[in-house]
């Protein structure tokens, strides 16, 4: 059945390696990280935004330059998309910035802890 499947791990399959571990190891490996996962880490490293005392902030300029391959309207929708709404003030898997004026977005703090813990 796994022969007429095309997956990352066919080679490996074929090859004699036919552990469920290693073919989900092989997965893992080679799937590539979404924008979401981009952004945190970038921001996680010191790579995207400025810092002041309450946190990060991050522009669309400054997202656009740092992932100037990635679609451009995906990423001119991925703040806004993940902006949270007026009287909110947890963070959640899908809202975890807080619009400031114009193209200015502040990262929720508890956003970039569970990204860092994870």
């Amino acid at each position: 059945m796994l022969n007429n499947v095309n997956y990352p791990g066919r080679r490996l399959y074929r090859a004699g390696v036919k552990t469920k571990i290693g073919f989900i190891e092989r997965l893992n490996v080679s799937r590539k990280m979404n924008l979401k996962e981009q952004f945190f880490e970038a921001v996680s490293n010191g790579d995207l935004g400025s810092f002041d005392d309450l946190g990060v902030i991050v522009t669309l300029k400054e997202l656009e330059q740092k992932f100037p391959t990635m679609d451009a309207g995906q990423i001119s929708n991925f703040l806004p998309a993940a902006t949270m709404t007026s009287g909110q003030s947890q963070a959640s898997e899908q809202k975890f910035l807080f619009h400031l004026s114009g193209d200015a977005y502040r990262v929720h703090p508890d956003a970039i802890e569970s990204y860092d813990s994870e």
